[in-house]
């Protein structure tokens, strides 16, 4: 006989099912041919298992969804990310209920061809795609998703989360009620009991099962939910623990009322469910206030703009639509919804979201002005220069996504104590059960009840993950975004601070100071001409300081020696500008020109101190000895070092570097490697914490496990101060979990607490972690207090 529901999403079907399948041997009818063909996919595929992990049905297959658009160039230029020839989107996937459907998606997809991987997160229902664009397309990939009843979306939208926080309020008002009204009929029988008569007493006991089923099928339901998963996954946790006090209380109470018994526990049934939903309520709303500027990055992309013709005209268009050159206005108050250059008088925008910094920047015409930034005064008129992922927040929200998308070990470590944890208290339960059934059978229920509930595990659950969550979320605000998911672990451990110094210690900016002729017929314009096409479409700081002399000479086979210099030829000389030890040693320390006959110039360069380098070093100290590698000369690096108090190494290669971080971590230390440019990212990557600067390179920014978003080195203090909070909490939170169980199993164990009680303890331990974790939100003591650095581009 068929159920009367669809297999596949549970959609009710009439008393004749038209549309079967036999699957496994067995028959089955569906609501339609998009769900039986899901199913026949599943199985045919070896995913069957899915239909006994998930905790609820899936929606109904709608094979009417079309993503086309999707592989349009407009649509890729907005939300698709292109990197080594791999493309990358983040998607928010509807009907994720449960880490089944997460499991789902995952295995369905990775057996595409040209998938890489899909990591789903069930908490946020959003995931993170890579695909490889010449053997699929995300238009084929997100059809797929959507014929098994995933349908996905580029949006990162709050209504789902928000339904879900509704969802939750409404079981919490509907236990809180309840559990009231079960009380007071269930305290009543306690204090009338011995002058109640049968009628009354049988009476009140049918009203207080009645509100308790209510409570427990109801409000109770994610429990059960959750309970039924974890023991189908072999990986029992709190769930299991709640559901089975619960259920125990409530099966136990629904056959002594039918029976006539002598005691019941309605009582505890509807208050461990209220106490433990109020619990989770609250702890969903902290854990999103801990990670909400997160959020707020990875969906803060405009999805509308406001474009301006040459005559005047507006219209509202979608961004992907934009073009370079298009002209958008934005009203105060909003958003701007692209990155490009202003075109109208002065203006005062916000960039705190990008940037960390509360303060307003103001911004003249020809300025840039960045997508997440919000106009404050006056409307602005924008040149659009980039859209979607070209843009800063674009790449920001790239690197924010990434870290939400990787599980770190301590939250992982967290689940598998907890896991085992809740075994053990299985084991402790049956046997407090066992021990009183022989000992006084009429309280081996109450003991047996008052375990369960004590030992949820949630405590141990929670410790590292809410404390990495809010610590996370915390720097951010202040403008870091740790892009590693183990990376805070690694800073706190830091008792070594290596850093670069040009475009780090030093503005970057280098000044062209001298110019020494050192070959009879050559003259000073002609030199710096020549030194200026060598160092064209080139990045490191060094080749700013030639940009005002370059007259467009034609440079053929141009190339970067990472560290050393650069080499072309040109009208049939090749030519190298790059230091002295490399072309010249016996020339004094300085930039040198040589050709094939030898040096024909040499040029000094200085770059000045950050305004902050010496306050900022001075604060590192506190927290690690300093020392500073430089690829400059001598000279240089020893009168920067003598300012600072710091050691320091001179003419070092990007081999050096990274072989000298290499040998301090050999010999026991833990190095935090700061850099910014291309000759900084082997060192970075070695590094136990590599750091890189806003304003650095793509190379050393994609080796880099910590991003700051504005060059100000005394954001270090706040990550390592930071990140030692976050360590110091956790172990709190750890400690706290044990300290509570030891302390409160005993009193379960001997009868002495009574069920409810048990209950409350339990859903202030977890709650007292949460709430410990949220301190970190507050900003580190190291707040700035100059003005806001400006934003630079992050490199594609």
């Amino acid at each position: 006989m068929l159920a009367m529901q669809c297999y596949h999403c549970g959609e009710p079907l009439a008393a004749a099912a038209t549309i079967r399948a036999t699957l496994a041997g067995s028959t089955h009818g569906f609501c339609c041919t998009g769900c039986k063909a899901a199913a026949e996919w599943l199985h045919q595929s070896g995913l069957a298992d899915y239909y006994d992990l998930r905790s609820v049905p899936t929606a109904r297959v709608d094979l009417l969804l079309q993503f086309g658009d999707w592989d349009s160039s407009s649509f890729r230029r907005m939300y698709v990310r292109e990197s080594d020839g791999i493309s990358e989107c983040d998607l928010s996937i509807a009907h994720v209920r449960c880490a089944a459907c997460a499991w789902l998606i995952e295995r369905v997809a990775g057996r595409l061809p040209g998938v890489e991987s899909i990591l789903v997160d069930p908490a946020t229902t959003s995931a993170r795609l890579r695909f490889d664009p010449a053997q699929t397309s995300l238009g084929a990939i997100a059809t797929h998703l959507s014929s098994i009843g995933y349908p996905p979306s580029v949006v990162h939208d709050a209504p789902a989360a928000a339904s879900g926080r509704r969802a939750s309020l409404k079981r919490l008002a509907v236990a809180g009620l309840g559990a009231m009204q079960a009380m007071m009929f269930t305290e009543a029988l306690y204090w009338g009991e011995g002058t109640l008569d049968v009628g009354t007493r049988d009476f009140f006991r049918v009203v207080a099962a009645l509100i308790t089923t209510v409570v427990v099928f109801y409000s109770g339901a994610p429990f059960f939910r959750g309970a039924w998963r974890e023991w189908r996954m072999r990986q029992p946790g709190m769930d299991v623990l709640v559901a089975l006090s619960v259920g125990l209380a409530y099966a136990t109470s629904l056959v002594e009322t039918i029976r006539g018994g002598p005691v019941v526990y309605f009582d505890a049934a509807v208050m461990f469910v209220f106490l433990l939903a109020a619990a989770r309520h609250v702890e969903a709303i902290a854990r999103s206030r801990a990670t909400e500027r997160l959020r707020l990055i990875v969906g803060a992309q405009s999805q509308r703009a406001e474009r301006v013709d040459r005559a005047g005209q507006a219209e509202m268009v979608a961004v992907c639509e934009l073009q370079a050159g298009d002209h958008v206005r934005v009203a105060s108050g909003d958003a701007v919804p692209v990155d490009g250059t202003l075109l109208q008088a002065p203006a005062l925008l916000d960039e705190s979201l990008l940037s960390g910094e509360s303060r307003s920047v103001a911004k003249r015409i020809g300025d840039v002005v960045y997508a997440g930034s919000t106009a404050l005064e006056a409307p602005l008129l924008v040149e659009v220069v980039a859209v979607g992922t070209a843009t800063r927040l674009g790449q920001l929200s790239a690197l924010v996504s990434k870290g939400l998308h990787r599980e770190g070990n301590a939250a992982a470590a967290g689940a598998r104590v907890a896991a085992y944890f809740t075994t053990v208290m299985l084991l402790v339960a049956a046997a407090t059960c066992a021990w009183w059934w022989i000992e006084a059978p009429e309280r081996a229920l109450p003991a047996t009840l008052a375990v369960l509930a004590a030992a949820c595990p949630c405590a141990f659950a929670l410790a590292a993950p809410a404390a990495l969550a809010a610590a996370h979320a915390a720097l951010a605000q202040s403008g870091v975004i740790v892009t590693r998911h183990d990376a805070l672990a690694k800073v706190a451990r830091v008792d070594r601070i290596v850093t670069d110094k040009t475009g780090t210690l030093s503005k970057g900016r280098p000044q062209l100071v001298a110019v020494e002729l050192l070959r009879a017929g050559v003259d000073r314009a002609q030199v710096l001409a020549i030194a200026a096409a060598l160092e064209r479409g080139h990045s490191h700081p060094i080749a700013h300081a030639f940009r005002a002399f370059d007259l467009g000479l034609e440079v053929a086979n141009p190339k970067l020696v990472a560290g050393i210099g650069v080499t072309g030829t040109m009208d049939g000389s090749d030519w190298q500008l790059g230091r002295a030890a490399w072309l010249d040693a016996s020339q004094p320390d300085g930039l040198l020109l040589a050709d094939a006959s030898g040096v024909v110039a040499r040029f000094v360069i200085e770059d000045a101190l950050r305004d902050e380098s010496i306050a900022a070093v001075r604060s590192w100290k506190r927290f690690a000895a300093v020392e500073m590698l430089s690829g400059d000369a001598e000279v240089t690096v020893a009168a920067v070092a003598e300012r600072l108090g710091i050691r320091w190494r001179s003419r070092c290669t990007p081999e050096q570097k990274r072989d000298h971080v290499a040998a301090l971590q050999t010999s026991g230390h833990r190095v935090l490697m700061l850099g910014d440019g291309l000759n900084d990212a082997e060192s970075l990557a070695v590094a136990d914490v590599g750091v890189a600067m806003g304003g650095g390179s793509a190379i050393a920014q994609g080796h880099a496990d910590v991003l700051l978003l504005r060059d100000d080195l005394r954001l270090i203090p706040t990550l390592i101060d930071t990140a030692r909070r976050a360590r110091r909490i956790t172990r709190q939170n750890m400690a706290w979990a044990v300290g509570y169980h030891l302390l409160v199993l005993p009193f379960a164990v001997s009868g002495m607490m009574a069920p409810w009680l048990a209950a409350l303890g339990m859903a202030l331990s977890s709650l007292i972690v949460v709430m410990n974790a949220l301190r970190l939100r507050h900003r580190a003591s190291a707040e700035t207090t100059q003005a806001p650095s400006p934003l630079h581009e992050l490199p594609a």
